[in-house]
């Protein structure tokens, strides 16, 4: 399975170490060349060592770097001012992909759902990566706190609910090898 990420998700997760885990839940991620100039190519002349981590994983050929398909992406732009080139371009590419989206800003998963996508966050991923084991409780915890310490921002209501579902979890035991 693949997915399209904009670029938060990407941003966030290389943040807090934790990127790998898209490989993980998704095997590559596709970004439109519009999201790896802002996380990466700006990210590097402004000094931000997540941009570093992005770079590395599209070195490492997980992440793949697509053009968009310029007519849709403008027409999803078209009476949107609060929608960035990157994130029209991000849904376009899931379109044409028919591949989940991972986007954190509300207004843009809106309009992701509007266009019929299934718009996933990064809150989502590392909800996903607890349930599976990939990480523990306890650490997906940590780094919901630690990005919210960082400046991710969530609604507060929507943060209580996560980390008292996390807290609810009770962890599934791996099945050894039959």
């Amino acid at each position: 399975m693949t997915a399209v990420a904009d670029a938060s998700a990407l941003i966030w997760l290389a943040k807090v170490g934790r990127l790998y885990l898209l490989e993980r839940q998704y095997g590559s991620i596709h970004i439109p060349s519009e999201v790896y100039s802002e996380v990466v190519e700006e990210g590097l002349k402004e000094g931000y060592a997540d941009a570093l981590v992005v770079r590395d994983a599209f070195e490492k050929g997980w992440i793949k770097v697509e053009v968009a398909p310029k007519e849709q992406t403008e027409r999803i732009m078209r009476g949107l001012p609060e929608l960035h080139e990157g994130e029209a371009a991000a849904m376009s590419l899931a379109i044409d992909r028919r591949a989940p989206l991972l986007i954190d800003e509300s207004s843009g998963r809106v309009i992701a759902t509007a266009l019929g996508l299934h718009p996933r966050g990064t809150i989502h991923v590392l909800l996903k990566a607890a349930y599976d084991g990939s990480l523990s409780i306890v650490e997906a915890r940590d780094t919901i706190s630690s990005m919210v310490s960082a400046g991710f921002r969530i609604e507060p209501k929507l943060l209580e609910r996560v980390l008292r579902e996390l807290s609810d979890h009770v962890p599934r035991k791996r099945l050894s090898n039959p």
